[in-house]
């Protein structure tokens, strides 16, 4: 019986979702780090979520990394393409955009785990990030719960 799967991606379309993805952790880098400062000077007793947001942008950071390897293993440069995010002075409004960005980055890496069966190599690295990405949704949605009603007005 034969089992329904996604067609392997082609390498084009692998390289067009890497370069896609590498925009991604590398706009999230630098949102946690400009809002881990922010949050740090504006809220009383936000070296808490400072240090959280600080290590969420280190594993993004960690995350392009792995995606700049994976490209320049297909001997292609990688393409550093990224905008800068719209930054909300707001911390509840800037934890539900990550947490809109989680869904977002956890979806898309799922599908190219399922996508990439004839890449093994590519598999076990995306999978690394995925089960990260992951553990970024849990973190995020605990910090959403412990704000608690009022606490998302401009800082």
């Amino acid at each position: 019986m034969a089992r329904d799967r996604k067609p392997w991606i082609s390498k084009d379309r692998l390289v067009r979702r890497l370069q896609d993805l590498l925009a991604m952790e590398y706009e999230d880098v630098f949102l946690y780090m400009w809002e881990a400062s922010l949050f740090k000077k504006r809220l009383g007793g936000g070296d808490s979520l400072h240090h959280r947001f600080s290590l969420l942008s280190s594993t993004e950071m960690r995350h392009a990394d792995r995606l700049v390897g994976l490209l320049i293993s297909l001997e292609l440069k990688p393409i550093w393409d990224f905008k800068t995010p719209r930054r909300i002075p707001s911390v509840r409004e800037s934890l539900n955009r990550h947490l809109e960005r989680e869904f977002e980055a956890i979806r898309i890496y799922q599908e190219l785990v399922e996508e990439t069966g004839e890449w093994p190599h590519f598999q076990t690295v995306l999978k690394g990030i995925l089960e990260d990405e992951k553990n970024h949704l849990k973190v995020v949605r605990h910090m959403i719960r412990g704000l608690g009603a009022g606490s998302g007005g401009p800082l």
